[in-house]
């Protein structure tokens, strides 16, 4: 593998290809929208939808190898235009996709300076029509594409069967934001990621499966990695509170029976709580990591994004493992102002991509008129939730959704989810 110094001129001349130019800028964010480029319908309902104005990056490539394409649009009116194919007799599902056409050559000409002529493309890709349609495939996606080239999913329609116009009800937000890798990591707590499970043999000897913890050390995650210890005799009549610290150093703290938890070693990790009795092993409690801890959640929109001047904003999560959950209460106030578009809300740890989403509540009271349900719900590789309706139509709340917000409401919610 080279080493790569993208930026150095000293003593002459230097080059640098589209892998080495920002590849270190790339690696600093995880996701893949920036802001904008959110998918709607046209403002006269057809088989057009728009991909309004925004910035972002599509990564391509295996790491350590990858890299990232930095892109935007900033077409006028509605934004960049996208067809969605003609509806069949049987309802399906399509994606709007931005990708890079690598069958276009680079620009060096003046009149396309920063690759203008239709490097970057967005396009619909359909699905396989049927009674109960499911998204594209992969191999769908690469056929209309390209099997070469890199791309990103903006967002899911429901085309109807025999349909001729698409709403903003049928478009379902399917952007990843993107947020800086160690801006996430810097209130995150440290966690067990698997293994390291402590379990009773006999008498009083334990055995621990090997396994894989991090530990925060001033906001960088750092792996530490255990093999599986085959047999620790515990002493007897003890609460013993097991910790791993960074350099791999496995420590047994011992208190009383039912005496306080002892504090935590220097830059380590609780991994589990081993009570003895006289003679035996009376149980384990794994998994003692965890405590909830404070994060800054950051409250944005679609579109305009609202601002909270006088109002409040409070994030609390607690990590177990890879399982999040995180809790967000906004209290807004005289000089909170709206935005527009539709609210997002950010997590304290981008969520896994597994091709689920992730469910959760929401609360909503309008002082002094209504209370209001929701749910919360994020996808899969996302750094942001959103909240819905319960009722039917499912919209996205927003600066007049379900209400029009005002001093003193508040907008909570509550969402359990698989951490990346």
């Amino acid at each position: 593998m080279s080493k790569l110094v993208a930026n150095y001129t000293a003593n002459g001349s230097s080059t640098s290809d589209e892998y080495g130019t920002f590849v270190t800028f790339n690696r600093f964010f995880q996701g893949d929208v920036i802001e904008g480029f959110a998918v709607v319908a046209n403002s006269s309902p057809n088989m057009t939808v728009y991909v309004q104005p925004g910035s972002g990056r599509i990564t391509t490539g295996t790491y350590p190898s990858s890299y990232g394409y930095l892109i935007s649009h900033d077409t006028g009116s509605q934004g960049e235009a996208v067809t969605i194919a003609t509806a069949a007799a049987s309802a399906r599902i399509d994606y709007v996709l931005a990708y890079i056409d690598k069958a276009v050559a680079g620009s060096t000409s003046g009149a396309n300076v920063n690759n203008t002529n239709n490097v970057l493309k967005f396009a619909s890709v359909a699905g396989t029509p049927s009674g109960s349609p499911v998204v594209p495939t992969l191999s769908q996606i690469q056929t209309a594409i390209g099997a070469a080239n890199p791309y990103i999913i903006l967002a899911q329609v429901a085309v109807g069967a025999s349909v001729s116009t698409i709403t903003n009800p049928n478009i379902t937000d399917k952007r990843v934001f993107a947020a800086s890798r160690n801006a996430l990591a810097l209130g995150a707590a440290s966690y067990v990621d698997n293994g390291l499970v402590w379990s009773s043999v006999s008498g009083l000897n334990g055995t621990m499966t090997a396994g894989l913890a991090y530990v925060n050390i001033s906001g960088v995650m750092l792996a530490v990695n255990l093999a599986a210890i085959a047999s620790r005799a515990f002493t007897a009549s003890k609460d013993t509170y097991v910790a791993v610290d960074v350099y791999g150093n496995v420590t047994y703290n011992e208190v009383a029976n039912g005496a306080a938890q002892p504090a935590l070693p220097v830059n380590a990790v609780w991994l589990s709580q081993v009570i003895t009795s006289g003679s035996a092993i009376t149980s384990v409690r794994n998994g003692i990591a965890a405590s909830w801890i404070n994060y800054a959640p950051t409250w944005t929109s679609t579109g305009t994004w609202p601002t909270l001047g006088n109002g409040t904003i409070k994030g609390r999560y607690i990590q177990v493992g890879k399982t999040i959950t995180a809790t967000v209460t906004i209290t807004t106030g005289s000089t909170t102002t709206y935005g527009s578009g539709e609210y997002t809300f950010l997590l304290p740890v981008v969520t896994a991509t597994q091709s689920v989403m992730y469910i959760g509540s929401a609360w909503g009271f309008r002082s002094g008129v209504s209370y209001l349900g929701g749910s919360a719900k994020a996808n899969a590789g996302a750094s942001v939730c959103q909240i819905y309706n319960s009722a039917a139509s499912g919209a996205s709340w927003g600066p007049t959704n379900p209400v029009t917000w005002a001093s003193g409401d508040n907008i909570c919610f509550t969402i359990t989810y698989e951490a990346a």
